[in-house]
């Protein structure tokens, strides 16, 4: 399987049968098959991220302005959450959506913005609902990820800085304070007791939750991308 360009994500669906391959726009294949079965260039849209919902065959997109939740049987669009959807209106001038990840449950979704605020929006509705926005950044928001449990959300800033919310108030529950550069990636560990976090510093550090106490498990080297197994046992990164 190749794309044209730099790919930026591959991921299997919860059902184990359909493969998503991510550039500037998705690609479809079916794993028993090995054909391709979607090609969408997303009318024109500049998408950045892609991702499955952990329980249905819908996608989550992110372009340059907003999220976008798309069936991938039919590519009918589910919901959307935009910019112009906000009380302050439409971005400012260079500043845009950094990435949307999925809620446990699926229906939920947290959109991150290089500019620093953090909106979660529920994506029942064909126009996303806004139900929180999280402003405790002042910087670009590098990396996002829920808690096993869909009540908190951990993120992490281009400064260092990283954050848990409260994911129905946007409050601040704790900064997670260590890292002196920018972060790459992040991971709630399945049973909801340990935040992994890795950083251009060139650390990755395990967080105890809810207590905060830090180890450094990787040091000397930036480490760029970090998983749990679904078990926990297991850390993979590269």
């Amino acid at each position: 399987v190749s794309v044209p360009y730099s790919t930026v994500a591959v991921e299997i669906d919860p059902t184990g049968e359909t493969l998503l391959i991510f550039d500037v726009i998705p690609y479809l294949w079916d794993l028993q098959t090995g054909e391709m079965i979607l090609r969408r260039n997303s009318e024109g849209l500049a998408l950045q991220t892609g991702t499955w919902n952990p329980s249905t065959g819908s996608l989550l997109f992110t372009p340059v302005f907003g999220s976008l939740v798309y069936d991938a049987a039919t590519w009918g669009n589910l919901s959307y959450f935009a910019d112009f959807l906000l009380p302050s209106g439409r971005f400012s001038e260079g500043q845009r959506m950094a990435d949307s990840v999925w809620s446990p449950d699926g229906i939920h979704v947290a959109s991150s913005t290089t500019f620093g605020p953090i909106y979660v929006w529920d994506s029942s509705n064909l126009e996303g609902v806004l139900e929180a926005t999280f402003t405790g950044h002042s910087a670009s928001i590098q990396d996002t990820v829920w808690s096993p449990d869909g009540t908190l959300i951990a993120s992490g800033d281009v400064d260092g800085n990283v954050f848990v919310w409260n994911a129905q108030t946007g409050a601040v529950v704790t900064e997670l304070d260590g890292h002196t550069d920018a972060i790459l990636d992040m991971d709630w560990r399945p049973d909801g007791q340990q935040i992994i976090t890795t950083s251009l510093d060139g650390t990755m550090r395990a967080w105890t939750w809810p207590s905060g106490a830090m180890n450094v498990v990787q040091s000397g080297t930036v480490v760029s991308a970090v998983a749990y197994s679904p078990d926990g046992m297991e850390l993979a990164y590269g």
